[in-house]
């Protein structure tokens, strides 16, 4: 199977998960990573020991998770953060031991190989765009229309391409070719979008690169998750803008639109470089024992959205599976089964399309395993590029290692007091006691917790949910979830300060 150049798993036409916050997150990558500076004590909130809560630290696992509704208050906030880093000290006899277990380690691995994929994709291409003048006035006009679509989706390219067919020989047939869609479905869709909205580039590209009239058959477009849609443009509007403000933040958006589609296509050239002459053959008996299993093990889960199913691991114990078996060869390298389970513990196997069924799982579980060997040669690219060395990938490590640390922590905590019969297993008695045990490692770990009053004082939270997410990600949370551990709002553990200065 040739290689494709799809860089971003498909979400889906009008998608309503695409409204979430991706855009939010490419802007916090792109500062993470082409402002980053050496931590000085300006931004630096708490100290717990040797381990640092940032500004960044508590805006992003305050503000990009989801805080129970008891949690809201800010003391209470920043005291769970402080305490997930004392359970992480506490854990220190244990952490390593805990960080080699294939899972842990193979989830790291693929978090800080993410990042160093992305960073790639900074140097690559976002930096070396560029974008003309005259096609952003161009694009700036433009962006002052709505339209109306009339829109079918098509499931299958044989579909596509007769419709394209009978398109291209008698464009006078289009109406009735509408009509016959819409008799079909007994209701036409029909939906509006604008400029601003975040649906296939395909389609964007297709409705913003000409002024349109009522009547204009666009299509078929392929989409990213395979499909193809014909639409046809039923009305418009124009919405010009007045005030000068109005028109400098659209002129600065549109700028900022035209930047990210030029970046993306140097980035899918150089995906097609790298790629260039590799060529994945299957050893079919493999594929299909695991296709069989992955397709099982989609159906048991009742996954109703196949972009966040992950097949993290392949069944070592079915007899029918052989770990040393060859799974695929490429550019003269043979995968074996094993290879291949132990690359999935960093790079979760993500489908192109949310319609998984029957029919369609083969061919898409090649396109899924094609998608992840790609993305291995994209970061031994960034290894060879020295991107592993970045202190921000080193800092979000260490975040997400003391969360799972912690989590691990308070999770043994409570299984063992409930096996010596000193609580039961209800959910009440488990909260109080873990508030019990958090608030006596606070006690103990006291003389080594600095708060820098100053600047906390000046950090105001938002009390609005604001979850995090990004669809079609081997590792779409890259923000670990907010510690739920106490609900104390007493801070008074901790030693405050107006200047901050490291305890020593």
């Amino acid at each position: 199977m040739n290689f494709q150049n799809n860089n971003d798993p498909s979400h889906g036409f009008f998608d309503p998960k695409s409204l979430l916050i991706l855009l939010l997150f490419f802007v916090l990558f792109i500062n993470g990573f082409s402002q980053y500076k050496p931590l000085d004590n300006s931004q630096i909130v708490a100290q717990i020991g040797n381990k640092t809560i940032t500004i960044e630290d508590f805006l992003q696992r305050s503000e990009l998770t989801v805080r129970p509704v008891y949690l809201k208050d800010k003391n209470t906030t920043i005291n769970n953060l402080i305490s997930e880093k004392i359970l992480a000290l506490e854990a220190a006899g244990s952490a390593i031991e805990f960080l080699n277990k294939p899972g842990i380690a193979g989830k790291l691995r693929g978090i800080k190989e993410q990042m160093m994929r992305e960073a790639l994709y900074y140097e690559v291409a976002f930096n070396k765009a560029q974008v003309d003048t005259a096609e952003i006035k161009k694009a700036y006009r433009l962006s002052m229309r709505e339209y109306e679509l009339e829109f079918y989706v098509l499931k299958t390219k044989d579909l596509a391409q007769k419709v394209q067919t009978v398109l291209d020989s008698m464009p006078d047939l289009s109406d009735e070719m509408f009509k016959e869609f819409a008799g079909v479905i007994s209701k036409k869709p029909v939906h509006r979008i604008n400029y601003d909205d975040t649906d296939d580039e395909a389609i964007h590209k297709a409705l913003y690169s000409e002024l349109l009239d009522t009547g204009t058959v666009l299509g078929p477009l392929r989409l990213n998750d395979g499909n193809y849609i014909i639409m046809k443009v039923t009305d418009y509007i124009d919405y010009p803008l007045i005030s000068s403000e109005d028109q400098r933040l659209r002129w600065n958006k549109v700028q900022n639109k035209l930047h990210q589609a030029a970046a993306s296509k140097l980035w899918q050239e150089f995906q097609a470089d790298l790629m260039r002459g590799k060529k994945v053959e299957f050893d079919p008996n493999s594929f299909e024992v695991l296709k069989n299993l992955a397709f099982e093990m989609y159906l048991s889960s009742n996954a109703i959205d196949s972009l966040n199913f992950q097949i993290a691991e392949i069944v070592p114990s079915k007899p029918e599976i052989n770990p040393n078996a060859p799974f695929f060869v490429i550019d003269d390298q043979t995968w074996t089964i094993d290879d291949f389970k132990r690359e999935l513990l960093a790079h979760p196997l993500i489908f192109r399309t949310r319609n998984l069924t029957k029919d369609n799982f083969a061919e898409q579980f090649k396109l899924a395993i094609v998608d992840l060997i790609r993305d291995y040669y994209l970061t031994q690219e960034s290894y060879k590029r020295g991107l592993d060395q970045s202190p921000e990938i080193d800092r979000t490590l260490a975040i997400w290692q003391d969360a799972l640390i912690a989590q691990n922590q308070i999770k043994t905590v409570l299984e063992e007091a409930v096996s010596n019969g000193i609580i039961n297993d209800d959910p009440e008695e488990l909260a109080q006691y873990r508030e019990i045990y958090v608030k006596e490692l606070q006690k103990k770990y006291s003389p080594k917790i600095w708060i820098n009053r100053k600047i906390y004082d000046q950090i105001s939270l938002t009390k609005v949910d604001f979850f995090a997410f990004r669809p079609g990600m081997p590792h779409p949370t890259t923000i670990p979830a907010f510690p739920v551990l106490i609900q104390s709002n007493d801070l008074t553990y901790a030693n405050q300060t107006a200047d901050f200065t490291k305890p020593k």
